[in-house]
């Protein structure tokens, strides 16, 4: 693994995923919050090969984890 510029472990991406997603905090934030943290959200999960199913009925509210 190259050297990380900002040092974050696997465990604090996961816990933040917890957080955000899991948790729903997700859909406590405005629609331009949401639209950028869905973004960063989504490429930590393509990291480390986990899907999160977007709920799209209700403008990316939170489904699952799979």
């Amino acid at each position: 693994m190259s050297k990380q510029i900002n040092k974050v472990s696997r465990e604090d991406c996961m816990e933040a995923i917890e957080f955000l997603f899991v948790q729903g905090y997700v859909d406590e934030m405005t629609s331009d919050k949401k639209y950028y943290v869905s973004k960063l959200l989504n490429k930590v999960a393509n990291d480390y090969k986990i899907k999160l199913e977007w709920n799209t009925l209700e403008d990316d509210t939170v489904s699952r984890i799979s």
